[in-house]
């Protein structure tokens, strides 16, 4: 389990560090994020200046808006966030990759979202 959440750090780590950028490749500011997720416009703030840390839950909803769209997703994959390890924690099967794809087919905050869909993968896995 050490090597899952050393892993979950570096990556949520090197996403810290990208996060004003691929805000502003798309053209929102830290409120629109926040609401885009379901958090607040201080969360947001607070993790951008590292007072806070990135919780897995909200690494996943943010990765949901910038993964998923074509303007950042290049940007994740040439940091290397988007690699091997990410996909193997994530989707280690075809089933909860299926699984998440129709979690974020619900209108809800995709903070909520990403929390659901981490309990559905810790329950596949297990």
């Amino acid at each position: 389990m050490d090597n899952i959440q050393s892993d979950r750090e570096l990556i949520s780590s090197d996403f810290i560090e990208m996060l004003p950028m691929l805000r502003a490749r798309l053209g929102i500011t830290q409120n629109d994020l926040a609401n885009k997720i379901g958090a607040t416009r201080q969360t947001i703030i607070s993790i951008e200046t590292k007072k806070r840390p990135l919780a897995w839950s909200m690494f996943l909803a943010m990765m949901f808006i910038f993964f998923f769209d074509s303007r950042t997703r290049p940007f994740l994959k040439t940091a290397g966030i988007t690699n091997e390890t990410l996909s193997n924690l994530l989707f280690n099967n075809l089933s909860t990759l299926t699984e998440a794809e129709s979690i974020l087919d619900k209108d809800e905050p995709m903070l909520s979202q990403a929390k659901r869909m981490m309990e559905n993968i810790d329950k596949i896995k297990n």
